[in-house]
């Protein structure tokens, strides 16, 4: 076995400075960890904590349950304002399948009572592009009716949840 070597480094002396620093140090982190409680005339007692404690709360609790009120009430105009346009977009689509089968059935008649291929084709080529104008003013005007639906059936939304960033931000 090898013999242990004492190490021959000797260290620096520890200055009175250095001790006084090491103290503090020490006395600082052991006042932060455990804090002295010595004078407890500054501690409200119990009564005087849940009396002065509970008019904030109450404020509060009137506040949250405005709050919830109004959101409920903007959530109930939200869904009627999208009842109304929904609606409206069904009562368009009706509308559109009437005119369909009724432009169908005179296209038919148009189609059935041509005497020679070129008649036929002529008429053809005039319902492809009957059908086909149709269907894009068709489908602009159900697009303006999504729109027009998504932006007021959110509007009461968008609303509520501005004033309650508002509210937030001056609390």
């Amino acid at each position: 076995m090898p013999a242990m070597r004492k190490n021959k480094t000797k260290s620096a002396p520890v200055t009175q400075a250095a001790k006084e620093h090491a103290s503090e140090k020490s006395a600082r982190a052991k006042q932060s960890a455990y804090p002295q409680f010595t004078d407890f005339n500054h501690f409200k007692t119990m009564e005087d904590i849940m009396t002065n404690g509970k008019a904030p709360f109450d404020k509060m609790s009137q506040d949250a349950t405005k709050m919830y009120q109004e959101s409920q009430e903007a959530l109930a105009e939200s869904g009627r304002v999208y009842a109304k346009h929904v609606e409206s977009i069904t009562q368009f689509m009706t509308n559109l399948t009437q005119e369909s089968v009724e432009k169908n059935t005179e296209a038919f008649k148009s189609l059935y009572g041509c005497k020679t291929l070129h008649d036929f084709t002529e008429a053809q080529s005039k319902l492809v592009q009957q059908n086909f104008d149709d269907f894009m003013a068709s489908a602009t005007k159900l697009s303006e009716l999504s729109i027009k639906l998504a932006t007021e059936a959110c509007e009461p939304l968008n609303d509520q949840f501005s004033k309650t960033i508002q509210k937030s931000m001056a609390a």
